[in-house]
């Protein structure tokens, strides 16, 4: 790994480089929740092949920039380049089976066994059967994982984080993110992760980016960057860097590195405050119109360059992973029958409340029925006695329509229908007429 300028790369530094060459690129990547600014102009580029580790506190958005890379979140501003493309393009597995993904939670599913959890993530990554078999051989010697038909949930949390970490390594893929790996883990077995890890991006050209509590062990990377307050105080070699501040440790390096960065932005507060005290309000409108600008022209270009959501499913790839999601969900139901028999059950029962009270046909509904035609026989009101639903309606006759009119008021019938003396003849007028 280098930097784009052949030297250790700090914010504000960032220079275009050939995108093919490099796993990683963040050019001027900031990133908002509400008003608080948690990545403040990230710049990096980090060649393929090498482990990069990334140092800093909890709480510096170590795990905010990762998901930025990753492509979890998106970022306010700024390009994010993963192995030659921005996260989510069509026909760029990332995020997908490009990229081995440890969260820094738990992302597994409780109720399968070892073995079925990493059988559903080898089918995600389009893996056949005996290519998993082969790779959960491998995975359980290298990580000393438990017996193979435990059930997650009985495991321990550091056995489960070994569990993560074999997800993120099942499929081989060419970029390693992982979310503090080696939390939880016994230092013997933490060394064999680091040499695999060396191994891997020595002969397989393969980059792994992680993140770690632990700083002293970080000298085993090829570069080493520390982070502070979403900002990259300085990245490079880790014997390079302890040689520059003259320190014998990591720790005294970013230590030193944040005594440094205090005190600039004192300094840089400071004046500018002045500097705006003495600066005209129509010229700070200015600049904030053009800094906007500027942003909005960022977040157009990279929408530009490549849409979000655009892949496609009618492929091979999709059908392995629906394959893998229904396999999921059949192992699911059959250790857990009450929940299939919920699934099923209440839907019906949801339903047929519904019709019960809602979508039932009406029945016997009382209408007051008055007509004042001196011989209905032959006449419309014949037809409406005749015709009207029974089962629907139960029209009770009145002799006038005062009486129809109480019984309405006093909710004894839902409606009157009333039928004027000349009610036919003029009907027939009517007719004729057309």
């Amino acid at each position: 790994m280098e930097h784009s300028d052949g030297g250790p790369l700090t914010n504000g530094n960032c220079v275009p480089c050939d995108e093919k060459n490099y796993a990683i690129q963040l050019i001027d990547v900031e990133k908002h929740f509400g008003q608080t600014e948690v990545l403040k102009s990230i710049c990096l580029n980090l060649e393929r092949g090498g482990i990069f580790a990334l140092l800093g506190p909890s709480g510096c958005s170590k795990t905010t920039l990762i998901r930025v890379i990753v492509g979890r979140l998106h970022p306010d501003s700024g390009n994010v380049i993963v192995l030659g493309k921005p996260p989510h393009c069509y026909d760029h597995h990332v995020p997908g089976k490009l990229i081995g993904y440890m969260p820094q939670e738990l992302a597994l599913y409780r109720e399968c066994t070892i073995t079925e959890q990493l059988f559903f993530y080898g089918r995600l990554a389009d893996m056949n059967k005996t290519k998993i078999k082969q790779r959960i051989k491998f995975l359980t010697h290298l990580l000393d994982l438990p017996y193979h038909n435990q059930m997650i949930m009985t495991l321990s949390g550091g056995q489960q984080r070994r569990i993560s970490f074999a997800v993120a390594l099942i499929h081989e893929p060419k970029l390693l993110i992982l979310d503090e790996p080696t939390v939880g883990v016994d230092p013997v077995l933490r060394k064999k992760i680091w040499n695999h890890l060396i191994e891997i991006t020595l002969k397989s050209d393969v980059t792994a980016l992680l993140t770690t509590h632990y700083v002293e062990e970080a000298r085993q990377a090829t570069l080493v960057s520390f982070m502070r307050r979403g900002q990259l105080l300085e990245t490079g070699k880790p014997d390079e860097l302890m040689h520059k501040y003259e320190q014998q440790t990591l720790e005294g390096v970013f230590l030193e590195l944040s005594e440094e960065r205090d005190h600039n932005d004192v300094n840089q507060n400071y004046s500018h405050q002045t500097k705006k005290a003495s600066v005209p309000f129509i010229r700070r409108l200015k600049r904030c119109s053009e800094s906007l600008l500027r942003t909005c022209h960022r977040k157009l270009s990279v929408k530009n360059k490549c849409s979000i959501g655009t892949r496609t499913c009618c492929n091979r790839s999709f059908a392995r992973s629906l394959g893998a999601l229904l396999i999921k969900d059949v192992i699911k139901f059959q250790r857990n029958p009450l929940m299939l028999i919920i699934q099923f059950i209440v839907p019906v029962i949801q339903i047929s409340l519904f019709c019960l009270s809602v979508g039932r046909k009406l029945t016997g509904l009382p209408v007051a029925f008055v007509s004042r035609e001196f011989d209905q026989f032959g006449t419309a009101t014949e037809t409406i006695l005749l015709k009207a639903d029974r089962t629907v309606f139960n029209i009770i006759e009145y002799d006038s329509l005062i009486k129809a009119q109480q019984s309405l008021d006093r909710g004894r019938v839902f409606g009157v229908i009333d039928i004027g003396g000349n009610f036919t003849k003029e009907l027939f007028q009517k007719s004729s007429n057309w």
